[in-house]
């Protein structure tokens, strides 16, 4: 198996915990020429209008580019990339917001043997393999699955403090690794304030106790309803005991970022920001997006890329992880419009 470069030792020195998975025993790559295939665009809706396609496309084009051109992907040998690019419209919470766009780079293994030959030359690749996935301007790339909803819609969890690649927050979705480029100085997401919280959960308690009484009103017979009456004033307390809550916090502590962490007490209903550990409940900013600048702008970037814990090919697990990486995030940040 062949060593690592001394550049490579470096990289995984300087990334700290991306590097710590990468010393797993790999299955090496053959030593045969891949391909690139072709990026078509998928136009989902009407993202943006026609005459901004081809900016929009050229940016995303780019972007495939610098991976490409990464140590890591470059040169060619033992894979074979493929590509997609996509437009889609903005989220219906976010008017004015520029178009979301979506580029995937998909490595895949060559082998003479079993791949087949390409048009350009070189083999394309075989089987599945790890990609790495770009979007621009989507903020909900920063979030998993929603922990919540109240009636200004859903809202998300991200790491108080998450860990830095050059400098840019890197968090965990899923199974993936999302490194976030933002303009500097401004969030993608708001915080769920204490009181919008609080709000969301004595909303949802009160709607479940106007079931309950509902219940108890169409309730025939007498068991059924001492249960019910019984649930009711346990509903009934834990709304009161909400609601106190709310009414003793200050103006500060209303504002104050709703926070949870895995060590906070059982029916404690805040979380110290400074835990470790601990996740702030966050949604989409409204006020992110420049207003006035064009669909085809491009305003904030994510890369997506599998975690460390789940390289099912090493080796080309590896190859993804480097070349975003090997990217220069903060050239990237200084283009965002």
């Amino acid at each position: 198996m062949r060593l690592p470069s001394l550049q490579a030792v470096g990289l995984l020195l300087a990334l700290g915990a991306w590097g710590s998975a990468w010393a797993t025993v790999a299955v090496p790559l053959l030593d045969a020429p891949g391909s690139v295939g072709v990026a078509r665009l998928d136009i989902q809706g009407r993202p943006l209008p026609q005459a901004e396609v081809p900016r929009l496309r050229a940016r995303l084009d780019d972007l495939l580019a610098q991976l490409r051109q990464t140590p890591a992907l470059a040169p060619l040998r033992g894979f074979a990339i493929d590509q997609g690019l996509g437009l889609f419209e903005q989220d219906a919470g976010l008017p004015g917001a520029p178009a979301i766009g979506q580029a995937l780079l998909l490595v895949r293994r060559v082998d003479p043997a079993r791949s087949e030959p390409a048009a350009q030359g070189g083999w394309r690749g075989y089987g599945e393999g790890p990609g790495i996935v770009l979007r621009v301007n989507d903020p909900r790339a920063l979030f998993g699955y929603p922990v919540g909803r109240d009636a200004l819609g859903d809202y998300y969890q991200v790491a108080v403090k998450p860990r830095r690649l050059q400098g840019m927050p890197v968090l965990q979705v899923g199974n993936k690794d999302v490194v976030v480029v933002h303009k500097p100085g401004r969030k993608p997401f708001t915080h769920v304030s204490r009181q919008r919280y609080l709000e969301g959960l004595l909303a949802s308690e009160r709607e479940h106790l106007a079931g309950l009484q509902e219940q108890l009103a169409e309730a025939g017979d007498a068991e059924s309803r001492q249960q019910l009456q019984q649930f009711i004033r346990q509903w009934q307390g834990t709304v009161a005991q909400k609601q106190a809550l709310l009414d003793g916090m200050g103006e500060a502590e209303r504002r104050a970022p709703t926070c949870q962490s895995s060590s906070q007490r059982l029916g404690q209903l805040f979380a110290a920001c400074s835990d470790p550990g601990a996740v702030y409940y966050v949604s989409p900013a409204a006020d992110y997006f420049q207003a006035g600048l064009p669909a085809s702008s491009v305003q904030l970037l994510t890369l997506s890329v599998v975690n460390k814990g789940f390289l099912n090919d090493h080796t080309l697990g590896l190859k993804v992880r480097q070349a975003v990486a090997q990217l220069d995030l903060p050239a990237l940040q200084r283009s965002l419009d």
